[in-house]
């Protein structure tokens, strides 16, 4: 299989994350060019048409299968989702706070994901961290061998 990377964005930011619409028109990344990573989408076309869709911070893109719905995460790790209406220009609402997740930071450069949702968006899978177990207690019993009967 042949992979071929290029550039699509230019400049000294550090844009991540790059998800193409189900339409293949647009392309949602996050990217830290305002000083803080924000959420954007951007024309695939060459055009130079781009909008900044989070409003207070934003990672980890992902479009609901309809092309009609961007998810993403806050800073503070809620999901947030904005409603699309398609078209040669897109119209993103003001995104609307979902849920808080407990999804941990992505580990290693591979995982860009922490969380997806279903093709209708009403359903997200999220990966946490696993809740370390309690202390186990343990009994010592001192001079055991004299509560044996013999």
């Amino acid at each position: 299989m042949l992979v071929l990377f290029c550039r699509f964005l230019s400049g000294l930011a550090a844009d991540l994350e790059g998800q193409f619409s189900p339409d293949g028109n647009w392309v949602a990344y996050s990217s830290n060019e305002s000083g803080r990573c924000e959420v954007y989408v951007a024309s695939f076309s060459g055009s130079r048409t781009k909008y900044q869709v989070s409003t207070a911070g934003g990672q980890q893109p992902r479009w609901r299968r309809d092309g009609r719905e961007l998810f993403f995460l806050a800073p503070d790790r809620t999901l947030m989702a904005s409603s699309v209406k398609p078209g040669s220009t897109l119209q993103f609402n003001t995104p609307a706070s979902l849920f808080q997740t407990s999804s941990h930071e992505p580990i290693t450069a591979e995982e860009f994901f922490t969380y997806d949702v279903s093709a209708d968006g009403k359903r997200s899978l999220i990966n946490v961290d696993a809740e370390e177990p309690g202390p186990h207690t343990v009994d010592i019993v001192l001079n055991w061998i004299s509560t044996l009967k013999h």
